[in-house]
């Protein structure tokens, strides 16, 4: 997960949250709201609104931690992705 973690993602949701409005098109405010920055939640509003597995759900959320414009949405201070130029 190049050095992420969900915890990050949780501290820092309300950033996080905007980019996975941009990436998921069909989440509603009330569902990231509702997600709260928890990891099983954002993968379980996947699956109900893209219907899509279990599985399906948590690999999208895998990659999507992975992406660099997920990466860049917050600072991490020595992170390779967030730290280039």
């Amino acid at each position: 997960m190049l050095g992420m973690n969900w915890r990050q993602v949780e501290n820092q949701w309300q950033q996080f949250r905007n980019f996975a409005k941009r990436h998921w098109h069909k989440l509603s405010d009330d569902d990231l709201n509702g997600i709260a920055g928890r990891r099983a939640a954002l993968v379980e509003t996947l699956e109900r609104r893209y219907n899509m597995s279990l599985s399906e759900a948590e690999r999208c959320v895998d990659q999507w931690l992975r992406m660099p414009d997920t990466v860049d949405t917050v600072e991490m201070p020595g992170h390779p992705v967030a730290s280039r130029a």
